[in-house]
C-alpha cells in the first residue's frame, strides 16, 4: 500500500539532489528557501497519504466480474474511436496519413520540425488532441485485463495500441512515448502488487515493462540528439575544456554584494556580480564558464540562467561518453525548473483567477475573450525581474510555481497534503476493490507526479488536460455508482 509513496518521495528527493550536486551547475543550487519549501511539500504529501492508509474503511462487496465486463466495454469503445481517428492523428503526429517509419526514424528532428509547422498552419489538427483520452486508455486497460479478454478484442486492441506507438515513435516527440511507457510501468506495478500471478504471466509482463523502458530511453536519446544536432565529438571537447581548466589558473574575483539590493543589472567587474535579484546572484565566473561550454554545445547550457554542464563534475567524468548526453538532458528536464522556483519564492503573490495552473486554459481564455492571465503568472513574472533575464523565457517554471499563482506557496504545501490523500484513495481502490476504471487515471496521476518538479504537463495542452480530467471523471463516476449500489 505504501509503495507509491516511497517511489514518489524517493524520486522527488533525487531530483533535488541532482539539482544541488548533479552534472549541471545551477547558480542558485544552494538556495535554502527551495530546500525548506520542497521539504514541507514532501512532508505534507506523505502525511496526506498515510492518513488515508491508516483510516479504516468499511468493507463492501465488489463485483469483480461486473467490473471486468464494464472495463471490456470501455476498452472496446476506446479502440473503435482510436481506429476512426488514426489517420487524422497520423497527420498530427507525423505529417503523413500513415507513419513513414523508415524515413521518419532516420531524422526524427526534421520530422518534429515539419510536424510543428504543419500543426501551426492547420489549426484543425489540434482539435483531434481533445480525443487523446481514447487511444491513451487502450494499453493500460488491455494490459490489466489481458487474461479476461476474448481473442478478437485482444487482437483489435493490441494492433491499435501498436499502431499508435508507431505514431509516437515516428513523430519525433518524446512526451507521447513517455506517457505510453509510463502507463505500462504503472499498470505493471498494479499487477505485481495485487493478486498472485503465475510465473508465465510474471515473465511476460516483466519483459513488456523492461522493453518499454528501453524503448523510451532509446527514443528520447535519438529524438533529442537529432533535434539538437548533437555530435559524438562534443564529449571529447568537453574533456579538453576540463583539462584546460585544471592546468590554467583562472582569475577568481571576490564577490561582494548587498543582500538588500533589489536588482543589479548587467555586469559589474568590481564585485564579480553578473546579475542579482535580492539575495540571488549569478556571478561573472558562472557566466564565463557557461559561455565557454556554450561554444562547444549550446544545449549543455542555458543563456538566461547561465547553468551549464560542468566538465569537472565527478559524476560527469565517471559516466561513459555514450551515456553523457542522456544524463545531462535528464538532469535539465528533472531539476532545471527549480531555478525559477528560487526567484518565484521571492516575488509577491498575484492571484491568477484559478487558471494559473494551466497554460491551456490561459491561452483559450485569451483567444476567446482577450483577457491576458499569463502575464501575471509567476512563470511570466520571474522572467522580468532583471534585464537581461536571469530566468529562461522558454523554460518550465515547475508545477509548484504554476499552482502557486492560484493557491499561494503556503497553499501549495497544503494542496500537496490533499494530493497525497487522493493518490492513496485511488491506489487503495484499485488494489482492494479491483476497480478497473481507476487504471487509466492512476497513469495520469503518475505523469503529474513525475513532472511535478518540471511543470503541470497534464494541464498545459488540450489533449493532456482532457485526458487527465476525463479519466478522473470516469473513476469518480465508478465510485458514485458503487456507493449508490451499496445503498440500494
Amino acid at each position: 500500500m505504501v509503495m507509491p509513496l516511497i517511489l514518489v518521495e524517493v524520486y522527488w528527493i533525487i531530483t533535488y539532489i541532482i539539482y544541488r550536486y548533479g552534472i549541471i551547475k545551477y547558480p542558485f543550487a544552494n538556495d535554502s528557501r527551495v530546500l525548506i519549501f520542497l521539504t514541507m511539500c514532501n512532508l505534507f504529501f506523505a502525511m496526506g497519504y498515510l492518513i488515508i492508509c491508516h483510516h479504516k474503511r468499511k468493507n463492501c462487496i465488489q463485483n469483480v466480474e461486473m467490473g471486468i465486463e464494464n472495463g471490456k466495454k470501455l476498452l472496446l469503445i476506446s479502440t473503435i474511436v482510436a481506429v476512426i481517428l488514426y489517420i487524422p492523428n497520423s497527420m498530427r503526429y507525423t505529417g503523413n496519413w500513415y507513419p513513414d517509419v523508415f524515413n521518419n526514424l532516420v531524422n526524427p528532428g526534421e520530422t518534429y520540425q515539419k510536424v510543428i509547422a504543419s500543426v501551426s498552419e492547420n489549426g484543425m489538427l489540434r482539435i483531434f488532441g481533445f480525443f487523446d483520452i481514447f487511444p491513451f486508455m487502450i494499453f493500460p486497460l488491455m494490459f490489466i485485463m489481458w487474461d479476461f479478454l476474448k481473442w478478437k478484442l485482444k487482437l483489435a486492441s493490441s494492433v491499435t495500441a501498436f499502431g499508435y506507438l508507431l505514431l509516437y515513435c515516428t513523430g519525433g516527440r518524446n512526451m507521447p512515448i513517455l506517457l505510453f511507457v509510463l502507463s505500462v510501468i504503472v499498470t505493471y506495478i498494479v499487477k505485481m502488487c495485487s493478486d498472485r500471478i503465475s510465473l508465465r504471466t510474471f515473465i511476460r509482463d516483466t519483459l513488456i515493462c523492461v522493453s518499454s523502458i528501453v524503448l523510451v530511453i532509446v527514443m528520447f536519446t535519438m529524438n533529442l540528439k537529432s533535434r539538437t544536432f548533437y555530435s559524438d565529438d562534443v564529449e571529447e571537447q568537453m574533456t579538453i575544456t576540463s583539462v584546460n581548466q585544471e592546468t590554467n589558473h583562472s582569475v577568481n574575483q571576490e564577490t561582494n554584494h548587498s543582500v538588500n539590493q533589489e536588482t543589479n543589472q548587467g555586469q559589474n567587474d568590481e564585485t564579480g556580480v553578473y546579475l542579482q535579484y535580492k539575495d540571488l546572484i549569478i556571478t561573472i565566473e558562472q557566466k564565463e564558464k557557461c559561455d565557454e561550454v556554450a561554444k562547444i554545445f549550446p544545449m549543455y547550457t542555458n543563456p538566461y540562467t547561465k547553468q551549464y554542464a560542468d566538465p569537472d563534475n565527478l559524476l560527469y567524468k565517471a559516466i561513459p561518453d555514450s551515456a553523457k548526453f542522456l544524463c545531462v538532458m535528464a538532469d535539465a528536464y528533472a531539476s532545471g525548473s527549480y531555478h525559477a522556483l528560487s526567484v518565484a519564492l521571492r516575488l509577491e503573490h498575484q492571484w491568477t483567477y484559478g487558471i494559473g495552473f494551466s497554460e491551456f486554459l490561459q491561452d483559450y481564455l485569451n483567444m476567446f475573450t482577450g483577457i491576458d492571465i499569463k502575464s501575471i503568472t509567476y512563470g511570466s513574472r520571474v522572467a522580468h525581474v532583471t534585464e537581461p533575464s536571469m530566468v529562461s523565457v522558454y523554460g518550465w517554471p515547475t508545477a509548484y510555481v504554476q499552482l502557486a499563482g492560484d493557491l499561494t506557496f503556503p497553499g501549495v504545501v497544503v494542496f500537496m497534503g490533499g494530493l497525497g490523500a487522493v493518490v492513496a484513495l485511488l491506489w487503495r481502490d484499485i488494489l482492494e476493490k479491483k476497480n478497473v476504471y481507476g487504471i487509466p487515471f492512476v497513469s495520469q496521476i503518475a505523469l503529474f507526479l513525475l513532472f511535478l518538479p518540471a511543470n503541470c504537463i497534464t494541464f498545459n495542452s488540450g489533449g493532456y488536460f482532457v485526458t487527465f480530467w476525463g479519466t478522473a471523471l470516469i473513476w469518480l463516476i465508478s465510485l458514485q455508482k458503487r456507493k449508490c449500489g451499496q445503498e440500494k
